[in-house]
């Protein structure tokens, strides 16, 4: 047996010494000598073919391949054997080649756009970290940078001082379950141990142009799609108030729970908003939370011209706003804002004692990530932080102000 391990273990160090490359790209640790040099040429690559050309007008936004002609080029199946460095550029040269240039000044498809150059730069850094934001003594720069920017971002919706409580999202539709969530949680919290058994039969309303998130929502937190009610819009779009009343008042006449209203700042199609002020009104007269959809339209809030379109925002419980729309942050990111200090804290708080000791070195309550349902989490903050750094004042106004100019040429 003795002499087999050893005739094993010569075998490998043979092995090792003749294939010093090969052993190498099985280890995640970057290697200067054998990686440099690769990683320079991608990032050649990605500023001249993606950066660059690919938001020049002399490009196209996207050069079209069919999916099976796509899959062929792309290789239908995954290697036996690593490729060489340069194979490894040639198959990235073509991941952009034939990839939608979302930055092109012609891509106007979703509701996203733009590449920011200084949003460009700090997903690089984020990366080049590889955080994951959940204790602060894993995350300290992003852990502050948070707060302070949700901070910020609560000031600019109305919440007196930027109070309140936020979090970093992975997309609007999981910043909306977070405010259905949060309003159920604030309206029922035994909820959180005994079950949606322990309660009446559970009712949201939103407005029939609402975002599909919503309703996808509904039933993941076990409310039902059924126990949405859609409420009428009127021929600009907007949630019809008088509507909103009868359906409130339908609930309650069949025995029902409503307990929280979905407005929207910006619907998908058509951009409009609600009568934030008068669902404000029949919110606070039914005792119901107040949940803003503003992923699209928060931008407006920053602009001096625009911010009027969004009046009552700053009555709502709770909004969603993505700065990766509007603002031209790179994708994603994605915030939910609240104005109750400890309440998600209070809803999505399950103490593991592993990550969140209340005897640390330092202050634990900087330990934000037990009031999110994710655990590991991107840093997408940085990129907001460093393009508010870069502009001072982040004229969000010129492109709000432009973006409305192209939409009246467009419709």
């Amino acid at each position: 047996m003795q002499k087999d391990n050893t005739s094993n273990v010569e075998s490998h160090c043979k092995l090792s010494s003749e294939t010093p490359t090969l052993i190498d790209r099985f280890q995640t640790k970057p290697s200067q000598e054998h990686h440099e040099q690769f990683m320079r040429q991608v990032i050649d690559v990605l500023l001249k073919e993606a950066v660059f050309q690919g938001t020049s007008n002399d490009s196209l936004v996207i050069e079209w391949m069919e999916p099976e002609s796509l899959m062929a080029l792309l290789g239908e199946e995954l290697p036996k054997n690593p490729e060489s460095d340069e194979n490894l550029i040639k198959l990235i040269k073509n991941v952009v080649r034939y990839s939608v240039k979302t930055g092109h000044p012609h891509f106007i498809n979703q509701l996203f756009s733009s590449l920011d150059p200084y949003g460009l730069v700090a997903q690089w850094v984020t990366d080049s970290l590889n955080p994951s934001v959940y204790t602060y003594e894993v995350a300290p720069v992003f852990t502050l940078l948070e707060h302070k920017l949700l901070r910020e971002m609560r000031r600019y919706v109305g919440f007196p001082d930027g109070s309140g409580d936020g979090v970093f999202c992975p997309g609007g539709s999981m910043a909306n379950t977070y405010g259905i969530q949060c309003a159920r949680h604030h309206a029922m919290p035994d909820l959180k141990e005994k079950g949606t058994f322990a309660s009446r039969r559970l009712v949201v309303l939103t407005s029939k142009d609402a975002h599909y998130s919503i309703k996808k929502a509904c039933f993941l937190l076990g409310i039902g799609s059924s126990n949405l009610y859609l409420v009428d819009v009127d021929s600009d779009g907007r949630m019809n108030l008088a509507h909103l009343r009868e359906e409130i008042q339908r609930a309650l006449r069949e025995g029902a729970r409503p307990f929280m209203v979905s407005a929207t700042a910006g619907t998908t199609v058509l951009g409009s908003t609600d009568p934030l002020d008068g669902i404000a009104d029949l919110c606070q007269e039914f005792g119901l939370w107040m949940h803003v959809d503003a992923a699209w339209g928060g931008g407006a809030l920053m602009s001096t011209k625009h911010r009027d379109i969004l009046k009552g925002i700053e009555r709502a419980d709770s909004v969603t706003w993505n700065p990766h729309k509007l603002l031209g942050v790179p994708q994603q990111c994605s915030t939910f804002l609240t104005r109750h200090a400890n309440l998600l804290l209070e809803a999505n708080s399950a103490s593991a004692s592993y990550l969140f000791q209340k005897d640390k070195f330092y202050d634990p309550k900087w330990d934000v990530g037990d009031k999110y349902l994710q655990c590991g989490r991107r840093a997408d903050v940085l990129k907001f932080w460093l393009m508010w750094q870069a502009k001072v004042t982040f004229p969000p106004r010129k492109r709000k102000n432009k973006n409305k100019n192209i939409g009246r040429i467009i419709a």
